[in-house]
């Protein structure tokens, strides 16, 4: 299941602890910056393990962790998310389901392109820049935050809608996703993984993320 592991270090340390647990991880998620291990979903973007960030470990079998016999190494820095697409700034909710994009169905998307993720209400719960490449792309989608009134992120079971903008057409248009059937299916489960295998774009939407046309 779901465990937090706190990093007993005062140093940098690389994600070979990670790699250490083999087939017992599933992920591990870094709760700050929203980063992800997962190597199954091709995505690898903690770049290292850092002391007083938390971090969420998604375990088939228990593991043992023995943060002595790594070497210290530099911290890398985290690429800072810019959000330059017309769609508002996506809540941290520390309640993750993670999204790998096959990079083969991002022949569509150009550098700069935004591809936010959405409830039925049209809320934003996710978003993430292309920037090229031929690497997998990652996707947080946030579930709901039960600590607080508002509604600030996705319900268990909640269907999870996309949309692209893209930045040079100024543009917005509705994502058709094709799940990977070894995963879960679009459908919001809070610590669950999803991999999208191919994306067509569709009809054009408007900014704000109106999603009347799925319903």
């Amino acid at each position: 299941g779901i465990s937090f592991m706190p990093v007993i270090s005062p140093v940098s340390l690389p994600t070979d602890i990670f790699a250490d647990m083999g087939d017992d991880l599933v992920y591990a998620f870094e709760l700050k910056d929203q980063l992800v291990y997962w190597p199954e979903g091709g995505l690898n973007t903690i770049g290292t393990i850092e002391p007083g960030i938390g971090y969420l470990i998604n375990l088939l079998n228990p593991v043992t962790v023995d943060f002595s016999a790594k070497a210290p190494v530099s911290s890398q820095p985290v690429e800072t998310f810019v959000n330059n697409s017309p769609w508002q700034d996506v809540p941290n909710t520390g309640n993750p389901h993670i999204i790998s994009i096959d990079n083969k169905a991002l022949d569509n998307m150009e550098p700069g392109d935004y591809i936010g993720l959405f409830g039925a209400t049209g809320n934003i719960a996710g978003i993430t820049e292309y920037r090229g490449g031929n690497q997998n792309l990652q996707l947080v989608a946030n579930g709901d935050d039960f600590t607080t009134a508002a509604v600030d992120g996705l319900a268990q079971g909640e269907m999870m809608n996309l949309m692209v903008y893209k930045a040079a057409e100024d543009q917005v248009y509705h994502l058709e996703a094709t799940f990977d059937g070894n995963y879960n299916q679009g459908v919001f489960e809070a610590g669950a993984v999803s991999m999208i295998a191919d994306l067509k774009v569709g009809a054009l939407g408007i900014p704000g993320g109106d999603l009347s046309s799925f319903t």
